[in-house]
């Protein structure tokens, strides 16, 4: 299997992992408050980078500026969740914050030259039914 094949079926599989955590839960229970205690927050950042664990690592590696919070944007944007709810995991509320974050961190990767990582990242497919059926047939 090639690499890239390899590390989409790693991620997807994190992603479906990460669905069944209560980090997730609690998204799923918030999406209509609209926002997440910091203790919430905490917990949430700990529990994306547990599970993950290669995507954060990859990111790392590869363009080292990212933030940990650029970090948890990119994963919870991969995963799927809401954007204005990525603005609340985030701490803020505006849809401008949301793009001025996503440009951030494209910036930082064309400098590091990964633009195709960025590609990877903010495709408009979620990744978690993505061609998934392939586990179960």
């Amino acid at each position: 299997m090639e690499y890239n094949e390899w590390l989409k079926d790693v991620v997807r599989l994190e992603c479906l992992l990460f669905t069944t955590i209560s980090s997730y839960q609690l998204i799923e229970e918030k999406k209509d408050i609209k926002y997440l205690t910091l203790n919430e927050r905490e917990q949430l950042y700990t529990d994306v980078f547990f599970i993950f664990q290669r995507l954060v690592k990859i990111l790392q590696k590869s363009c080292p500026t990212l933030t940990k919070e650029d970090i948890v944007f990119c994963c919870l944007f991969k995963v799927g969740v809401d954007r204005s709810f990525i603005n609340c995991c985030m701490g803020t509320v505006s849809y401008q914050a949301f793009n001025q974050r996503k440009y951030r961190i494209r910036k930082k990767m064309k400098q590091t030259e990964n633009e195709d990582l960025f590609r990877f990242i903010f495709s408009n497919k979620t990744l978690i039914f993505d061609n998934f059926n392939c586990f179960f047939k």
